[in-house]
C-alpha cells in the first residue's frame, strides 16, 4: 500500500507531461481497453483524476467490458478488486473526493447502488444523502446486500457516524423479513450496528 502510494508524485508528473504533449485522455489503451479516468479511479490518486478531468476526460464515458461509467466503476468495488487481483489503494476519504470531482464534471448517477459497498468505499454522508434523494430506495432496498452485512453495520464498524445516523433515519429498527418467531426474536438493526461498532 505505502510502496504504491509512494509512486503517486512521479506518476502524476508523467501524466501531466503526457497530457501536455498531446495525449488524449479519452482514448482507450490496447492493453486494458479501459479509459484513463477509470484506471485513475482504481489505481491512481484524487490528483490524477482531477488532472484528467481538467484536461477533458469524459466523466460520462463507459468502459468497454461492462459499460460502466467512471463513477460506477469506482463504486463497483468487487469488479476492480476481483479482475485486477489488487488490494485497495485509496482511502474512503480519497474516494469521497473523487466522487465529488466526478459529480462536478457531470458524471451520471449510477444505475444500481449496493448500499453496503457504498458505505465501505466512501466516507461521510454527503454522497450517501445525494444518492438517497435521487435513487429513493425503499427501506428494504436499502437493507438489501449481496454480502449479508447491512449498510448500518458497515458504517458502525468503520466508525462513520454521519453515514450511520443518515441510514438509521431511513431504516426501521426491526427487520421483519429476518424475523422467524419460532427461531429468533425480531432482528434489531440498531443492536446489529452496535455489535459491529464493538468489533
Amino acid at each position: 500500500f505505502q510502496a504504491h502510494r509512494a509512486t503517486w508524485p512521479a506518476r502524476l508528473r508523467m501524466l501531466r507531461a503526457a497530457l501536455a504533449q498531446g495525449a488524449q485522455p479519452n482514448d482507450l489503451t490496447y492493453q486494458s481497453q479501459q479509459p484513463a479516468l477509470h484506471l485513475a479511479n482504481a489505481f491512481g490518486s484524487p490528483e490524477m483524476v482531477e488532472t484528467l478531468l481538467r484536461q477533458g476526460a469524459n466523466a460520462k464515458q463507459a468502459e468497454a467490458r461492462h459499460r460502466l461509467t467512471p463513477l460506477e466503476f469506482l463504486l463497483d468495488h468487487e469488479y476492480f478488486m476481483r479482475t485486477r487481483g489488487l488490494p485497495e489503494m485509496l482511502t474512503r476519504d480519497e474516494r469521497a473526493r473523487i466522487v465529488t470531482s466526478l459529480m462536478k464534471a457531470g458524471s451520471p448517477e449510477p444505475r444500481q447502488v449496493n448500499w453496503t459497498e457504498l458505505i465501505t468505499l466512501v466516507s461521510g454522508d454527503r454522497w450517501l444523502k445525494h444518492l438517497l434523494a435521487t435513487q429513493k430506495p425503499t427501506p428494504q432496498e436499502l437493507m438489501s446486500s449481496d454480502t449479508n452485512v447491512l449498510p448500518t453495520a458497515a458504517a458502525a464498524y468503520l466508525g462513520d457516524e454521519a453515514a450511520l445516523r443518515t441510514l438509521l433515519a431511513r431504516i426501521p429498527r426491526y427487520e421483519p423479513t429476518r424475523h422467524e418467531p419460532e427461531k429468533n426474536p425480531p432482528f434489531d438493526v440498531k443492536l446489529d450496528a452496535a455489535i459491529a461498532a464493538t468489533h
